[in-house]
């Protein structure tokens, strides 16, 4: 069997990882695309199909949004921060050590610290800018609840929106993620089941 060769560059630069479109499993051992890896000071860039979870889905349960919150694809929300014309906030907890996206703000919230009780003190931060967007693993619980919690408590004038998919989505569209260290199969499935085992706890869903 032929083995190509993982370049290796040395640099100074943050974690980008060129995410999988799909969670299928993936191929044999043998099969496998072949991965380069940057190594820098503290991070590392990954270019190659992340590791898939094993057998977790999407639970039945979803948060409905409010009136006023929007869903926006991760294609827009890229191309807006790009532009920087909007404010995407991260509401996840351990599972963001799967990966997070440059530039977003990190606001946990847990069944024990829920968002709701910081909304004050983040409509006062994040008031003046025109579009603030949530999301957590899957946008499915956390991220969609975090959005609801600042609507009513927002100036009407600002949009809130969620992105659509979570970080899984904009992952699964192969856009670039950092990751703080790299997280083999077992470790990203983990992640999954407290995603959506804590965001069905924060949704008031149950364990």
């Amino acid at each position: 069997m032929e083995h190509m060769q993982v370049p290796v560059v040395q640099t100074t630069t943050k974690t980008v990882v060129s995410a999988p479109r799909s969670f299928v499993p993936g191929p044999p051992a043998q099969a496998r695309a072949h991965t380069a890896v940057v190594q820098t000071a503290t991070k590392t860039i990954v270019s190659a199909p992340r590791p898939a979870p094993t057998g977790l889905v999407g639970p039945n349960f979803e948060v409905p949004l409010q009136k006023g919150v929007e869903k926006l694809s991760p294609g827009e929300v890229c191309e807006l921060l790009q532009k920087g014309q909007c404010c995407l906030i991260d509401v996840r907890g351990d599972d963001r050590a799967s990966g997070y996206i440059e530039g977003a703000v990190h606001e946990p919230t847990s069944f024990q610290a829920p968002l709701l009780n910081r909304v004050p003190e983040l409509v006062k931060k994040f008031g003046n800018e025109k579009l603030v967007i949530f999301h957590c693993q899957y946008s499915l619980h956390r991220g969609p609840q975090s959005a609801n919690w600042y609507r009513q408590q927002a100036p009407p004038t600002q949009r809130v929106a969620v992105l659509e998919g979570g970080f899984r989505g904009w992952e699964g569209q192969r856009l670039p993620v950092v990751r703080e260290k790299l997280m083999d199969a077992h470790g990203q499935a983990k992640a999954d089941v407290y995603a959506l085992s804590m965001g069905r706890r924060v949704a008031g869903a149950g364990a």
